[in-house]
């Protein structure tokens, strides 16, 4: 990983320590499953993450990817699903050029939502408020993901992938949890948005949170 990019990570770690959340329905239906620990880990310790053999740099990694999560009052998916009907599907969008974006989307059996969250514009590295919009979706949308999902790749793809450090680019981390399965990838990409070809879901998600046009 370029070295820009993981200054740019712990810096916004040490920016995320104050933020304000509306309570809404989405925290409602979490609230009982957001951890109240900063050091909580919301990956499995058991797995490589990104490319690297190095024990210490993958936990620092995914202590950072955590730690954001935790300041955005994300629920693990990992963990607290593990013995729960709900299905979900998580994006964290990392661009080294703006404040981080997670994106969720919620399949609670009566209720499938998506959910984006993202600093606002009085983050400043140190403080900000979070902005989360919140877009109900109907049947059809969940069962055209969820049939993507459950006969893509994804499943069967490295976790971490080979990539060209020595460019900028966009990091993002997709978690899901889909009938009893979790798992989890990290994937860079040049701006180009070519990591996300093979994953049509993801790309359908992204669009639908504005991420992308």
């Amino acid at each position: 990983m370029r070295i820009s990019i993981k200054f740019f990570l712990i810096l916004l770690i040490c920016g995320c320590k104050s933020v304000k959340i509306e309570t809404i329905n989405d925290y409602k239906n979490f609230k009982d499953h957001i951890p109240s620990d900063s050091s909580y880990q919301y990956f499995p310790f058991d797995s490589a993450f990104l490319i690297s053999n190095d024990r210490e740099v993958d936990s620092s990694i995914k202590q950072i990817y955590s730690e954001i999560l935790f300041h955005l009052k994300e629920p693990s998916l990992y963990n607290d699903y593990k013995n729960s009907e709900m299905n979900g599907i998580r994006i964290l969008w990392l661009n080294a050029r703006q404040p981080p974006i997670m994106i969720r989307v919620n399949d609670l059996g009566n209720s499938k939502y998506l959910i984006r969250k993202e600093f606002d514009s009085t983050y400043n590295g140190k403080t900000g408020g979070i902005i989360e919009t919140l877009i109900d979706l109907d049947k059809n949308y969940w069962e055209t993901v969820s049939s993507s999902l459950d006969s893509s790749i994804f499943w069967k793809e490295r976790i971490g992938n080979p990539t060209d450090s020595e460019k900028d680019g966009i990091l993002w981390v997709l978690e899901c949890r889909f009938n009893e399965r979790y798992y989890y990838i990290e994937r860079w990409d040049d701006g180009t948005l070519s990591s996300i070809l093979p994953f049509s879901f993801l790309n359908k998600i992204l669009r639908t949170a504005k991420v992308l046009k």
